[in-house]
């Protein structure tokens, strides 16, 4: 649940690592305020582990791995904004090859994500379709963001073309299916949204 800025304390660094490192919950630090990253709508909690279980059916075999929630990942643009996460939690990632932790405060962070998935919900849409994008696109091992909504039928591909430039298509129909390339991977819309909106 995002905190109310305008209600909310500004909250250092400091404080923030202070209660992500305490609490058995997952945390995210935006312009001084701390998003609990825990809860959330059932259709949201749905289509996250629909992702997640076509990733592990899909990858079973090669050298990418999924991963869960719980997997945070290294923002590499910490350094010229300063009030931005250290590191971020998308609902679902992809990791091929070995995988590249960095330990921020004792978190274990992934360095080399493949994919990342972002599972829209009100508390974390402006993020996650702003400047999640932004930190995403910077990773140098990453090849698709994919932005997937839980209140409508909509959906969003964003990759990463062989001259490094990053491209998105957007999907609104049932019938749609997202198809990526390295690692390949396919999400039928009509999966994601089954029981939710079909």
């Amino acid at each position: 649940m995002a905190a109310n800025a305008a209600l909310s304390p500004f909250y250092s660094i400091e404080e923030f690592f202070a209660l992500e490192l305490a609490s058995d919950k997952r945390h995210e630090y935006w312009n001084g305020q701390i998003l609990c990253m825990a809860g959330g709508s059932d259709a949201h909690a749905r289509i996250a582990a629909r992702v997640h279980g076509e990733c592990y059916a899909q990858l079973r075999g090669t050298d990418c791995e999924s991963r869960t929630e719980n997997a945070a990942i290294r923002n590499s643009l910490i350094r010229p904004r300063r009030d931005w996460p250290p590191y971020v939690y998308p609902d679902a990632s992809v990791v091929c090859g070995e995988v590249a932790i960095e330990s921020i405060r004792g978190i274990d962070v992934v360095t080399n994500p493949t994919v990342v998935f972002e599972i829209l919900s009100p508390s974390t849409e402006l993020n996650d379709t702003g400047d999640k994008v932004t930190i995403y696109t910077a990773i140098p091992s990453l090849r698709h963001y994919v932005i997937v909504a839980s209140e409508s039928v909509h959906a969003v591909h964003w990759k990463r073309e062989e001259n490094g430039e990053w491209k998105s298509a957007e999907y609104d129909e049932l019938e749609a299916v997202i198809e990526l390339d390295r690692p390949r991977l396919s999400f039928s819309l009509r999966t994601l949204f089954a029981g939710i909106f079909s």
